[in-house]
């Protein structure tokens, strides 16, 4: 969840998808993990579905299926975002090894996702616990960010949801001045700076582990 507030359409999940970049694991910067795309049958045709089946190893009917869930696990994420903002950490769908919706809560939340069970999601659906909720992270985030630009510290930073954390990306020099400025304000531990050399702001970040 970048700053940048680039959200990738349809046609670059399933680009992504077709030159292997979905590598699931802790981290939204490993390809694996993937905010859901909403979809609906005029979008995806059964060549989509062939595309998928055939990159992922199965049928054409599990990848129309797996589709539709996605579609689902969307809906479901703006619901959460709106009726449990306060516990909400956010979404994501996995693809391998196994194909699941993870969705995590900061508490109860074997309670908290009972009501938007469906019969759908019974088998794929992964509930866990996180310790900051999404609109903490972005509230977080934001302060964050407002206090860097006022120091003219160029960043990029996004929301690592799988990580249940933020991530600042700054050049070397930056990284110095940033410095400072933590010595004056120190960060909560679900913050994570990451130098880059010869960064520039708008470049694209390729996967960086954080620190």
């Amino acid at each position: 969840m970048k700053k940048r507030l680039r959200y990738p359409v349809l046609l670059v999940f399933l680009l992504m998808l077709i030159i292997g970049l979905f590598i699931f694991g802790p981290g939204i910067q490993n390809a694996n993990v993937h905010p859901p795309v909403p979809t609906n049958d005029d979008v995806l045709s059964l060549d989509d579905a062939e595309m998928y089946a055939k990159n992922m190893g199965i049928s054409v009917e599990e990848a129309r299926f797996r589709f539709h869930i996605q579609s689902i696990a969307g809906e479901l994420q703006a619901r959460l975002s709106v009726d449990e903002v306060e516990t909400f950490a956010g979404l994501w769908i996995e693809h391998s090894p196994e194909f699941r919706v993870v969705v995590q809560f900061t508490e109860n939340p074997d309670q908290k996702i009972k009501p938007y069970l469906t019969e759908e999601l019974n088998d794929v659906l992964d509930v866990q616990t996180a310790k900051i909720s999404l609109v903490d992270l972005e509230n977080t985030q934001r302060e964050i960010w407002s206090s860097l630009a006022d120091l003219g510290i160029l960043t990029e930073s996004e929301i690592d949801i799988p990580e249940n954390k933020i991530k600042f990306f700054m050049s070397s020099e930056n990284k110095a001045l940033f410095d400072d400025f933590q010595k004056k304000e120190p960060l909560p531990d679900y913050v994570a700076v990451i130098s880059i050399p010869n960064f520039t702001l708008g470049e694209e970040i390729d996967e960086i582990d954080s620190p």
